[in-house]
């Protein structure tokens, strides 16, 4: 698998996978996602230093959308997500693009903190962060108000450069 900057001829993929349920329901934003608005979005942060999105390929076939928001200079850190092609979920995609990006973040943008913020019922996140070292640093209580109108908890997870570098996993 390869790792790589996201370009606009994969936007219509993004899209498309954006306004699956199987995506959508565990991130958080509003769908519909346009293709005119997510060109709008991403040639506006071409060339930001408070992100990095990307894609993981395998064979040349995009499996995986995966980046680095809210890059904080003064902290060193930075929110990381992925989201996995819908069809090709529990396969351990999610696990290796998590890890190509943390590897990324803390060799190539220098960040020394990565942190992601989980639904509560996300078990696959969850377990992921686990396995590549991420600690539970909190609960957001009643952070987020679903679809169905209930508040949920969200978990803050952390993982620092120097436990990345300790209990690595590719």
């Amino acid at each position: 698998m390869k790792i790589r900057r996201l370009e606009e001829r994969d936007l219509d993929t993004r899209v498309e996978w954006m306004n699956s349920p199987a995506i959508y329901e565990s991130m958080h934003y509003e769908v519909p996602i346009t293709i005119e608005k997510t060109i709008v979005w991403f040639r506006g942060n071409i060339g930001s230093k408070k992100r990095a999105d990307l894609v993981l390929e395998d064979d040349g076939e995009i499996v995986a959308f995966c980046g680095i928001t809210g890059i904080d200079p003064k902290s060193l850190k930075g929110e990381i997500y992925t989201f996995v092609n819908p069809f090709k979920k529990h396969k351990g995609i999610g696990t290796q693009a998590k890890s190509m990006m943390a590897d990324y973040a803390f060799n190539v943008l220098k960040l020394n903190k990565l942190f992601s913020i989980t639904n509560e019922d996300n078990i696959p996140s969850i377990k992921i962060n686990e396995k590549l070292g991420f600690v539970n640093e909190g609960r957001l209580r009643k952070e987020y108000l679903t679809s169905e109108g209930v508040l949920m908890d969200r978990l803050y997870f952390g993982l620092l450069k120097e436990d990345w570098e300790k209990n690595q996993i590719v």
